[in-house]
């Protein structure tokens, strides 16, 4: 039996009516800004997405894999993940891998999308 190894990246579900995506408004899921944050609070902002249902477990992994990609880096430094996504999106085109620049264009979207102000 042979296994396919790269399957097709499905775009998102759209978030649910009415979902905002970091607004301060939101109480279930803290404001902040992806432009300058540490790799512990994007970690606590998927989660926090994921566990509002304004993100899948599955579409937070494009969102995960960018606070896993700071070799070395600790926790508590800060970095620009918007940065790092179109970094990755371009690594990803150079490549020819159209499943990753798919997957990082929808973590650009999400993370360009945010409402940062407090």
């Amino acid at each position: 039996m042979k296994i396919e190894s790269r399957a097709a990246y499905a775009p998102p579900l759209p978030a649910p009516t009415g979902a905002t995506m970091g607004a301060a408004s939101d109480a279930a899921v803290p404001a902040f800004d992806p432009t300058s944050a540490t790799r512990q609070d994007m970690r606590d902002w998927v989660n926090g997405q994921v566990r509002s249902g304004a993100m899948s477990l599955r579409d937070s992994t494009a969102l995960v894999s960018l606070s896993v990609s700071l070799p070395g880096a600790a926790d508590d430094q800060q970095a620009d993940f918007v940065d790092l996504a179109r970094q990755a999106q371009g690594g990803a085109a150079y490549r020819g891998d159209a499943n990753d620049v798919a997957r990082m264009g929808w973590a650009l979207d999400r993370l360009e999308g945010l409402d940062v102000r407090a």
